[in-house]
C-alpha cells in the first residue's frame, strides 16, 4: 500500500495501542485463550505497561499518508541491551490488512534476525514466509 507513512508513537495512541493489543492477542493466540479473563487483562496490561515505560523499547505507527492520526496498525519491539531486536506485537486493522501495512512496519526495523514474543494465528504465516524469525515468549 503506497499511501502508508510511518512514524513513532503518540502519547495519545497509547490507549489505543492498549485496547487493540489486549482485545486482539486475546482472541487470536490459542495460548492467551486458555486463560481467564480477569488473569489475562491484569497480567497482560501489566507487562505491556513494563514493556512501553523501558528506554529501549518503540512503538512505530503505520497511518494513512498524510494523516498522521488514522491510525492503520503499529509494530511494538525494543532492542535488547545484546543487541537482539525483539518484536513483540503487530496489529493492522482488519479492513486494512494484506495491503503491504505490516511490511511498512517492519520495515523500520534495524536487524535481519528477529525474535518474537506474541505468537498469534497471523505469526504462523509470518515464522512460515521468514526464515530469520524466533518465536521465544520468555523476552517478556
Amino acid at each position: 500500500m503506497s499511501e502508508v507513512e510511518v512514524r513513532d508513537a503518540y502519547l495519545e495512541d497509547v490507549p489505543f495501542i492498549f485496547a487493540t493489543m489486549l482485545r486482539s492477542y486475546r482472541h487470536a493466540s490459542t495460548f492467551a485463550r486458555k486463560i481467564s479473563n480477569e488473569i489475562f487483562y491484569k497480567y497482560h496490561h501489566m507487562f505491556l505497561e513494563a514493556c512501553l515505560s523501558r528506554a529501549n523499547s518503540k512503538v512505530m505507527v503505520a497511518h494513512a499518508k498524510g494523516e498522521p492520526n488514522v491510525i492503520l496498525g503499529y509494530l511494538l519491539s525494543e532492542t535488547r541491551p545484546d543487541g537482539e531486536e525483539v518484536v513483540h506485537y503487530t496489529y493492522v486493522k482488519k479492513s486494512f490488512r494484506q495491503m503491504g501495512v505490516a511490511k511498512a512496519l517492519w520495515a523500520t526495523l534495524d536487524k535481519s534476525k528477529y525474535t518474537i514474543t506474541h505468537y498469534t494465528m497471523d505469526a504462523d504465516w509470518i515464522m512460515r514466509k521468514f526464515s530469520n524469525l524466533t518465536y521465544n515468549p520468555y523476552l517478556l
